[in-house]
């Protein structure tokens, strides 16, 4: 089962990818908080890249990284309307919300391509267990795609921890 899962996984990231990989690369931020965005060469960066897309990183809208214990790094304001993104995901709603009230002529905010992690189906984060099905539903959001769907991957993880935990 394990192998099957792995070899669907491996096609429905290919599958999305091939269907983007000729479009215009999407600048897609994330955010972990309000002004609060993954360091660099995270997980959560490389889903962004593994995505199709544009990160704040590689945009060069910020130039070093911020030194500080944590997972994450501050952005002022100034930061995120350099990179200037064409969608903006959100760890949370209070964050969509945020963003959508303190940048309002950002191009993503004024085309409503702000998303919260919060209004899925499915909350997920962007970790090394959830990367699959969060490359396939950040190519989905930024390039507007029917196909593939990351449902059934969530479902699957759903049902796979089910199990592993005796729920």
């Amino acid at each position: 089962i394990a192998s099957s899962v792995v070899s669907d996984c491996e096609d429905a990231i290919t599958e999305a990818v091939n269907v983007v990989k000729d479009k215009e690369k999407k600048r897609v931020l994330y955010l972990k908080a309000p002004y609060a965005i993954p360091k660099k060469d995270t997980i959560e960066d490389n889903i962004l890249l593994e995505s199709h897309a544009i990160s704040i990183w590689d945009s060069g809208a910020i130039t070093s990284e911020k030194e500080n214990e944590h997972s994450f790094v501050e952005v002022t304001k100034e930061e995120i309307e350099a990179f200037n993104p064409d969608v903006i995901i959100c760890k949370t709603n209070i964050g969509k919300r945020a963003i959508s009230y303190d940048l309002p002529e950002l191009p993503a905010v004024k085309n409503g391509k702000v998303f919260s992690i919060e209004d899925t189906d499915y909350h997920f984060e962007f970790d090394e267990y959830h990367s699959i099905p969060a490359v396939i539903w950040v190519i989905k959001k930024a390039y507007e795609l029917d196909t593939p769907d990351p449902d059934k991957f969530f479902k699957w993880y759903i049902s796979a921890t089910k199990r592993n935990y005796k729920f």
